[in-house]
């Protein structure tokens, strides 16, 4: 995996397709989400709790080495893995899937097994989708780098839902922020007294602003209180954020609480602050993108601190976490 000092962050993507990507990534996916929509109802209706009941199946597209990008247009399913060497022959498989009905989201024995069989190539991604309650679930990619497959966690987990992959692509791509340089402050000139303006307010233009202040505290107060209210009647998850940092071979995966409710409301917008050595940035995080629960930093650094504050606009609802 190539270095870079940038935080994984949306990638561009046609409005009909997502793409999958973080910085260092030696490929890129460009996953259609009429693929997501199709093979998305078979994998909410496989939702037992045995390895048996996994579906599994071909990723088919095709690679575009100018871009380093896979692009998966389609899908096939496979009932049975002996069939996979006439299949592949017949089809322009670029990976496999399979749902994941298990803890946590990695690869297995068989999984790496049947990957370094028949997707040998450097191009070729393994997809886990993993079914979760309220009809959610979550996808997450594995790939080849450097003659090595990285099984014990996808890099960058994403919501196998095609309205909400379709949300992400229309979120603002964030750009990696440059180290924080404090300015330098010029002294500046002590001002002059300003000078008191005589004005005056007849009796109906100050009623006729009371009502309007008035008015403003209401329609704020109302929407705090749907706010609140909306909250209140969640499903009782844990609050606490929850920020975890994993220290990979090349940076850091900050994984976080998606579950918590102030990130269900769909109304927040958080801060990472990533304090690296000397260097500061700062992530701002969409909405859609908090959801998610992980980012990816690559340094070469090993002072790395995260700090994630997530708050909801126009109300005093608010979270803080930071790394130990």
């Amino acid at each position: 995996m190539t270095e870079s000092n940038n935080v994984a962050v949306l990638e561009e993507a046609p409005a009909d397709s997502y793409t999958w990507s973080f910085p260092g990534s030696p490929v890129r996916v460009q996953l259609h989400l009429d693929v997501v929509e199709r093979l998305r109802p078979s994998i909410r209706s496989a939702t037992g709790h045995t390895q048996q009941e996994e579906l599994r199946g071909l990723l088919i597209g095709h690679f575009e080495a100018q871009r380093q990008t896979v692009e998966v247009t389609d899908f096939q399913f496979v009932t049975q893995t002996s069939d996979l060497d006439k299949l592949l022959a017949s089809t322009s498989a670029v990976g496999f899937f399979r749902s994941h009905l298990r803890e946590g989201l990695s690869l297995d024995e068989k999984d790496l097994s049947l990957f370094q069989k028949h997707f040998p190539k450097p191009s070729h991604v393994f997809l886990l989708i993993k079914p979760m309650e309220d009809d959610a679930a979550t996808g997450g990619f594995f790939f080849w780098d450097n003659g090595a497959i990285h099984s014990g966690f996808s890099f960058l987990e994403f919501p196998f839902h095609p309205e909400l992959l379709k949300l992400e692509a229309t979120q603002t791509v964030h750009q990696p922020f440059e180290p924080v340089v404090e300015p330098e402050i010029a002294p500046q000139p002590k001002p002059e007294p300003r000078k008191r303006l005589g004005v005056r307010f007849s009796f109906p233009a100050l009623t006729l602003m009371s009502i309007l202040l008035i008015a403003i505290g209401v329609a704020i107060a109302f929407t705090l209180m749907q706010t609140n209210a909306w909250l209140s009647l969640q499903p009782k998850h844990s609050t606490a954020l929850q920020l975890q940092v994993r220290q990979q071979d090349e940076g850091f995966w900050v994984t976080w609480n998606r579950d918590t409710p102030i990130l269900l409301s769909g109304q927040a917008t958080g801060v990472l602050t990533i304090h690296d050595g000397t260097q500061k940035r700062e992530l701002t995080l969409a909405a859609a993108e908090l959801r998610m629960g992980s980012v990816v930093y690559s340094t070469t650094s090993s002072n790395v601190r995260f700090d994630l504050e997530v708050a909801v606009r126009e109300s005093t609802t608010a979270l803080k976490a930071a790394s130990q």
